[in-house]
């Protein structure tokens, strides 16, 4: 249990606090605005779990993250107001501090094998996302995200 709650304390210390993030696309017109997404990141109030709230215009979802120590990895659920959900899991940080996250991105892209989406902390205000998806082994862009606190 220690462990689990230090891996929670990890992800939780990278990301933690309100985030205002500007999504961009490769469908976007030269000069749009980009989607806006807001973030509030913290820890649950007694459990070993962060917990990612997020609104997008009229949409939004709430995410769990917690880590797994018999299968050593993040685990990421993230239920959506539409009620769709998204489970991706993460080894956690690279050398880099780039975490990898794997799974069932939306319902665009149902397939566990076909998304990533990474998080960085650049500085102590900045997270840069991006999300990607894969068929048959070609890599596409979906886009990506700068994230201000």
């Amino acid at each position: 249990m220690l462990l689990a709650a230090v891996s929670a304390a990890l992800f939780l210390s990278s990301f933690a606090g309100y985030w205002d993030c500007s999504i961009y696309t490769p469908t976007d017109a030269p000069g749009a605005f980009p989607a806006r997404v807001t973030w509030r990141i913290a820890g649950a109030t007694g459990g070993p779990w962060t917990i990612a709230t997020w609104n997008l215009r009229k949409a939004g979802g709430t995410a769990y993250v917690s880590y797994d120590p018999s299968l050593k990895v993040w685990v990421f659920d993230d239920y959506h107001s539409d009620g769709s959900e998204v489970r991706s899991i993460s080894t956690g940080p690279d050398t880099d501090g780039v975490w990898h996250w794997y799974g069932t991105r939306d319902q665009q892209h149902p397939d566990p094998s076909q998304g990533e989406i990474t998080w960085v902390r650049v500085n102590e205000f900045i997270i840069q996302q991006t999300y990607t998806h894969s068929v048959d082994g070609q890599v596409s862009a979906d886009g990506f995200a700068s994230c201000r606190k």
